[in-house]
């Protein structure tokens, strides 16, 4: 079994905060980091970025929050009630992520070798305007 991958980004300091994730059966989330403990389920000041466990054609994980090409489409996948999905920056499209993999690892094997990451929403906002 993978182990679930996390990444934590500090809205003041626009920064990724070097980490380890704590998830508790009651939801409540824990940042531990270097200098304290942190709980930060309802914290403003933080977003925990989530990975799918898969990853694009270079060897970069799928995270929430990345923005990808793939079919000749620009997308952003984000993390709604528990599912990914993949927004088209195109046209505002919703799909989930699993809409990807219909058909099994057929899609995800070509997923890899035609999708590129090439930035996320928190250092690269600018890719999420599409002209």
């Amino acid at each position: 079994m993978k182990p679930f991958k996390f990444r934590v980004w500090h809205k003041p300091s626009k920064t990724w905060v070097s980490t380890e994730i704590v998830l508790y059966h009651d939801g409540k989330v824990d940042m531990c980091t270097a200098y304290e403990n942190l709980d930060i389920t309802d914290n403003e000041d933080f977003e925990i970025s989530y990975s799918t466990g898969l990853f694009d054609y270079k060897g970069n994980y799928f995270y929430t929050g990345c923005v990808f090409e793939c079919f000749g489409e620009r997308f952003i996948l984000e993390n709604e009630n528990g599912y990914f999905e993949c927004v088209n920056l195109n046209n505002q499209k919703r799909y989930y992520f699993g809409d990807f993999m219909t058909n099994g690892d057929e899609i995800i094997g070509r997923l890899r070798k035609i999708s590129e990451i090439i930035g996320d929403k928190f250092e690269n906002p600018e890719l999420l305007n599409i002209k």
